[in-house]
């Protein structure tokens, strides 16, 4: 579940913040006016960075639950299952509580030719208090963590490595918990790893960046601009990699990857390729633009709230056990996926009858 809490956190930066990049790069300005651009412009670096500190603290708290299962296998769980969901809620609470300045800070630029998303930092809290946010947050929320998780995985190992097997009869089944153990270790030890080589360049260089110079020359140089380039790739680049981490280090996630894939994707692609094509072949041939024909693709779009809302939020319940989502966002998911699929089947039902009405 701490895991599946990452990709949650990981699809932000799809979402959010290489949209408004890619617009910002192409177009040379903000493409959203008004209250809405205004809205977007605040978090859509808000929800970056909340999405970077909840994986930190997921981390920590999947090395945690590691350490008490290796080192201290006879202790009860620390992140149990009911704790589990606590903790997943914790961190997007923290997250956002520690985040929340930009909320403030950063406003939409409006000038001449172009509209910017601007930090505005300064004016909004005064003085010079931006380089000591980032270097607190950067220490206690990165750094620290850092040094926690090689303490932690060192010991683990370490345990691991002088582990004495009890007696020949138990050897077997010691033999398996051991395996299971290094195997999810070296799952959970590669994320660790690949997370703080792609975050630690960028990290490094925002400290520097906000306790140097204004006029430095290296800042303004063409080569360490290619050099930020590479550290914001880096970064970012990183929710793309763990999935990849996942499948490729734990046979049970290419197990249920397979079976999730043989049995729902004829479901989702006939359901989202066929209703779409539908509503399509209508919307271009003006001859079949008669009443009973809009009537089908009312029901084929409301048809598309199965494969949207309900499949996703189904097979994680089937294969997981769990929703995925906590607080008030999985409180909303949770109650709207029920909601359109019963709209959806009303809907339909009422299209049958007004398309029997219409034949008749």
């Amino acid at each position: 579940m701490l895991i599946a809490n990452m990709a949650m956190s990981d699809l932000l930066y799809p979402i959010f913040f290489v949209p408004a990049r890619l617009a910002e790069w192409h177009a040379g300005s903000w493409l959203i006016g008004g209250t809405l651009g205004q809205a977007l412009c605040k978090i859509h670096i808000f929800l970056v960075d909340v999405s970077s500190l909840v994986s930190i603290q997921s981390l920590v708290l999947i090395t945690v639950d590691r350490f008490v299962a290796v080192v201290v296998p006879l202790r009860s769980p620390l992140v149990s299952r009911k704790r589990c969901l606590f903790f997943i809620v914790a961190t997007w609470i923290v997250a956002m509580a520690v985040h929340s300045p930009y909320l403030v800070a950063y406003k939409l630029g409006k000038y001449p030719e172009r509209l910017m998303c601007e930090d505005l930092w300064q004016e909004a809290f005064g003085g010079n208090t931006y380089p000591n946010y980032i270097l607190a947050g950067a220490i206690v929320f990165f750094y620290i963590p850092f040094v926690l998780l090689v303490i932690l995985y060192s010991n683990i190992l370490i345990k691991l490595k002088n582990q004495v097997h009890p007696g020949e009869q138990s050897a077997n089944a010691e033999q398996q918990r051991t395996r299971r153990n290094r195997n999810v270790l070296k799952m959970a030890i590669t994320i660790v790893v690949v997370f703080f080589i792609c975050w630690i360049p960028l990290v490094s260089n925002t400290i520097i960046d906000n306790f140097s110079a204004p006029d430095s020359l290296i800042f303004s140089s063409c080569s360490f601009h290619l050099y930020l380039t590479v550290t914001f790739f880096m970064a970012y680049a990183n929710c793309a990699i763990n999935p990849i981490i996942c499948l490729t280090l734990s046979s049970n996630y290419r197990q249920a990857l397979k079976r999730l894939v043989i049995a729902y994707t004829p479901i989702a692609v006939l359901a989202l390729g066929g209703n779409s094509l539908i509503g399509i072949i209508v919307w271009k041939t003006p001859t079949l633009r008669k009443p009973i024909n809009p009537l089908i693709v009312n029901k084929a779009m409301s048809d598309l709230f199965y494969p949207i809302f309900l499949l996703p939020v189904r097979l994680a319940e089937l294969h997981v056990g769990s929703c995925l989502i906590g607080g008030a966002l999985g409180q909303a998911l949770g109650k709207l996926h029920v909601f359109l699929v019963d709209v959806s089947s009303f809907v339909s039902i009422q299209s049958l009858i007004l398309i029997t009405v219409d034949g008749f």
